[in-house]
């Protein structure tokens, strides 16, 4: 996607250029194996409308409910005010509330440990994504992606057949795990 853009813009026909795409430093990463019947979900940003976070609270108390999923969801990141009354409802729902953990806003040590923790790493953008810091840290720590396909998300994914894309805004039935 960004190769795309940058080979299309006018502004950049007239020079050679290269992309250098952010990193993680992954010294202080450690893999461990995942050994439970409950799946653990991340996500880590913003919680905003564009991120995509009310999308999976929606989809996530269907998941428990109709489809019998056992999994947990851990969030972090700092709550915009537009959206601060909409996700409260959702995380305290009385069918999902126990299964959900909000940390708020956490430093890069605890990012690691959480990480270190989650079967996936959920991405459900609703708007396009530059390069994503958040799946770069997964990626280190060898985490699957589930994602959004939107920006440059499918390109860090690639044809890898551990992370899975869905259409942006999908409901729960064009998104299985």
């Amino acid at each position: 996607w960004s190769s795309d853009v940058c080979s299309s813009d006018l502004r950049f026909a007239n020079f050679q250029s290269t992309i250098i795409l952010n990193g993680s430093e992954i010294k202080n990463f450690k893999i461990k194996k995942k050994n439970s019947v409950v799946t653990n979900f991340f996500f880590l940003g913003r919680i905003c409308k564009e991120k995509g976070i009310l999308f999976i609270l929606k989809n996530f108390e269907s998941l428990w409910t109709k489809e019998k999923i056992k999994f947990k969801l851990t969030i972090c990141g700092k709550i915009s005010k537009e959206i601060f009354k909409e996700f409260k409802f959702y995380i305290n729902l009385p069918k999902i509330k126990n299964k959900i953990n909000y940390l708020g806003f956490i430093n890069n040590k605890k990012i690691k440990y959480q990480l270190s923790k989650a079967d996936y790493l959920i991405l459900p953008s609703l708007k396009i994504e530059n390069l994503s810091m958040s799946a770069i840290e997964a990626f280190s720590v060898s985490v699957p992606i589930i994602a959004s396909n939107v920006g440059s998300i499918k390109e860090l994914t690639g044809s890898n057949n551990l992370n899975s894309l869905f259409k942006s805004g999908s409901d729960r039935k064009s998104t299985r795990l």
